[in-house]
């Protein structure tokens, strides 16, 4: 099928965005906003989206799982890393810098991305990899489906 799967964090695994848009709001939505966010602070508050870190534990039994991620600053990089590890012991995180586009930081041919971002979807797909556009349906597992990506055993059932 594919020899990689790759996840976006922010949205997709943990509801990052909500602390994001307040920011925003507050502050203006600029690079220094971006920079100086309590990212260990925020991730604590975090919630999970749709038990999707369960997901890619067991999706990570049967194919190889990366975290593809935006960061802002080093401070986001590490604190990503840090919450990621906890729970996801074994998955590699790859940190984009914000201004480098994803499908450019990694080979996306034959590559899934699952991203909330619509934009690095289009992008992902023009370079040749499969892009999972997470909208409505929240959950992972359910979107891998219909590529033919069964996560948990009884699935096929």
């Amino acid at each position: 099928m594919c020899s990689i799967i790759y996840v976006d964090f922010d949205g997709v695994l943990v509801d990052t965005p909500k602390f994001i848009n307040r920011e925003i709001t507050k502050y203006g939505n600029s690079d220094d906003v971006f920079k100086r966010f309590q990212w260990k602070y925020f991730l604590q508050n975090c919630n999970e989206i749709c038990n999707n870190l369960f997901y890619i534990k067991e999706m990570a039994k049967k194919y190889k799982v990366v975290i593809l991620t935006h960061v802002y600053s080093i401070n986001e990089k590490i604190e990503k890393e840090k919450y990621i590890f906890s729970r996801l012991q074994n998955i590699e995180v790859i940190s984009v810098p914000y201004f480098v586009e994803k499908n450019n930081m990694v080979n996306p041919k034959g590559n899934i991305l699952i991203d909330d971002y619509k934009k690095n979807i289009n992008k992902w797909i023009e370079s040749g990899g499969i892009g999972i556009y997470l909208n409505n349906e929240k959950r992972i597992d359910k979107l891998l489906a219909n590529y033919g990506v069964l996560i948990c055993e009884e699935e096929r059932a």
